[in-house]
């Protein structure tokens, strides 16, 4: 089972940006409605952000590339039962 992506912070057009799952994405992103990151996905070469517009319901998934500025974080993992 993979790890689940909470927070991702990068760059795009020489501009830093940060989100976090349950947060509101940044209205650059939203044309000007900021509604919150469902979910952020590892596609190997990039990252995708899915919100209820972008990627939920309708429209295209926010894009995030893998370089040297990208940071992410992950929730705790959930302990296991023990017998």
């Amino acid at each position: 089972m993979s790890s689940q992506l909470k927070t991702l912070s990068w760059r795009h057009n020489g501009t830093k940006y940060h989100c976090e799952v349950g947060s509101p994405l940044h209205r650059y992103f939203e044309s000007g409605n900021e509604q919150p990151v469902l979910e952020i996905i590892d596609c190997g070469d990039h990252y995708a952000i899915r919100t209820e517009s972008r990627g939920g319901s309708y429209g295209p998934l926010v894009r995030a590339g893998k370089d040297k500025h990208f940071l992410v974080t992950y929730f705790d993992p959930i302990p296991s039962a023990q017998a």
